[in-house]
């Protein structure tokens, strides 16, 4: 059900009821973060049983998540088992709307990089190196033309006036912008990452919410990486995406993606106060 919003109250039951027949035991789920007036959020939950402690995420509908593919998803949450910051999957039912995955210290809050802050930034360079060194699977390519599609879409029905045109104008600018990025090759890429997405098992760095994960363009990551995470540009230029590249080109490709990434956040705090958002249930086209 990745179309269908199935967090009401009676939708999160017979959840509980599902996961709780999987697991062969009776858990309670109590609510893990919950900060989603809008109802544009996923839900988490936390439960457990003997020396078990799970998270169950309920997702919501993607007709109200722009940019997120449940299936895709999956792909990547499958390619990228085994590596030490994944997330252990303990059962992934996209279809029916729901993630089971092992809790982990912090999840739920928002960490700050604290004073092991160089041992923090290698550690998460390390991983974002391991996936972009996995082989490309166009299969599992991120699809940003449609995303633009269903922020124009989304866009069309908004009030005619000046937030319409000038929503309108930084699409175009922004997708002008991808295409004059140096070339770099397409590598898996996470897309949101920032620390409130990094949470910490006995030392090691576990990337968590890979919705929005796919095959794409690196440069996101490394902007993440730089404006999230605070790490220099001349090391972010050693990953094996920019290791081609020179340092002005570098450079210059780092500050247009973060012009990028800032206006593509602007964008979707603009759809999301005209309420385009959470009434895009009754538009097949959204």
């Amino acid at each position: 059900m990745p179309g269908k919003d199935i967090r009401t109250e009676e939708g999160v039951k017979a959840i509980f009821a599902r996961v709780n027949a999987f697991l062969g035991h009776g858990v309670e789920w109590g609510p893990l973060k919950h900060e989603d007036s809008a109802g544009i959020s996923n839900l988490l939950f936390r439960g457990g049983y003997e020396q078990e402690r799970l998270v169950l995420r309920i997702n919501v509908s993607e007709k109200r998540s722009f940019g997120v593919s449940r299936h895709l998803e999956a792909v990547v949450l499958a390619m990228i088992e085994g590596y030490d910051w994944a997330p252990k999957i303990v059962h992934n039912a996209w279809r029916e709307g729901w993630c089971l995955m092992k809790d982990y210290e912090g999840m739920g809050s928002t960490p700050t990089l604290g004073d092991d802050y160089f041992n923090i930034q290698h550690q998460i360079l390390c991983a974002v190196n391991d996936w972009q060194s996995i082989p490309h699977l166009p299969e599992a390519d991120y699809d940003y033309d449609a995303l633009f599609r269903r922020y124009r879409r989304a866009v069309a029905r908004f009030p005619i006036g000046h937030t319409r045109s000038f929503c309108l104008d930084l699409l175009t600018q922004i997708e002008s912008g991808l295409t004059e990025l140096p070339e770099v090759p397409v590598c898996l890429t996470h897309h949101d990452l920032h620390p409130g997405n990094v949470c910490w098992s006995h030392g090691q760095p576990i990337i968590l919410d890979w919705e929005y994960g796919g095959f794409g363009n690196p440069w996101f990551d490394a902007q993440a990486l730089h404006s999230q995470f605070g790490v220099s540009p001349a090391v972010i230029q050693n990953l094996t995406a920019f290791e081609s590249l020179s340092n002005k080109d570098f450079i210059s490709g780092l500050a247009e993606v973060q012009w990028i990434a800032e206006a593509l956040g602007e964008i979707w705090l603009l759809v999301k106060s005209e309420g385009v958002a959470i009434d895009v249930e009754s538009d097949p086209e959204l």
